[in-house]
């Protein structure tokens, strides 16, 4: 945590899906370094990516861990940076970065609205 801090700052979302699949997302930025990353979590097993360099699978009892030493973060920059400079393509469309975007913004008008269910439509 941060000593300045007097109070946790946290947020928590929890989404249904089309196919009425539930996600929660957490986010604080006091968290410890032990306990930064994602966990994605589903029927048949889970996959973790416990820091930029590092994917653990593991399905159905059986368990693989991918470790590169590229840094994910900065090539994404660079090839963000190379789309906009005209020398590239990015992988993901902008209509990807719309979607987010457009859940951002649903999450938030929900928060706003002190919790109430929020649709997005296509």
């Amino acid at each position: 945590g941060r000593e300045d801090w007097t109070v946790e700052d946290a947020h928590v979302a929890i989404l249904r899906m089309k196919n009425n699949a539930i996600a929660a997302i957490y986010s604080t930025p006091c968290a410890p370094a032990w306990l930064q990353g994602w966990l994605i979590v589903g029927e048949k097993g889970f996959i973790e990516l416990p820091d930029p360099h590092t994917i653990e699978i593991n399905y159905r009892g059986r368990s693989m861990r991918i470790r590169e030493e590229v840094d994910g973060y900065l090539e994404e920059s660079i090839e963000f940076f190379n789309a906009i400079r005209g020398k590239g393509e990015t992988r993901a469309p902008i209509r990807e970065g719309y979607k987010t975007l457009k859940l951002t913004l649903a999450v938030r008008k929900s928060m706003e609205s002190g919790g109430k269910k929020v649709t997005i439509g296509e």
